[in-house]
């Protein structure tokens, strides 16, 4: 029910109800917490790629470690070598 699932997530019953019957879009820290609690999650809204400026460095020896993790903990590290 829309009260359990508002004890759960803290998403009030409410709001519940007008996001289902479409009267109002949740918007994306409730959507989170929603696939968080349904362990859902949407590939195509993924991101292949992203990137950071670093700055400038002396490539002699640089080892960068870079992992990700998603809300349910799982985690994934790959070393890039420079």
């Amino acid at each position: 029910s829309q009260i359990a699932l508002q004890m759960q997530t803290g998403v009030d019953q409410a709001l519940l109800s007008q996001f289902e019957t479409g009267k109002r879009i949740p918007p994306t820290d409730t959507l989170i917490i929603l696939a968080d609690f349904y362990k859902y999650t949407d590939p195509a809204k993924m991101k292949d790629s992203y990137s950071i400026n670093i700055g400038t460095f002396n490539p002699a020896a640089i080892l960068i470690k870079v992992v990700a993790r998603d809300s349910w903990g799982n985690e994934c590290e790959q070393l890039i070598a420079f």
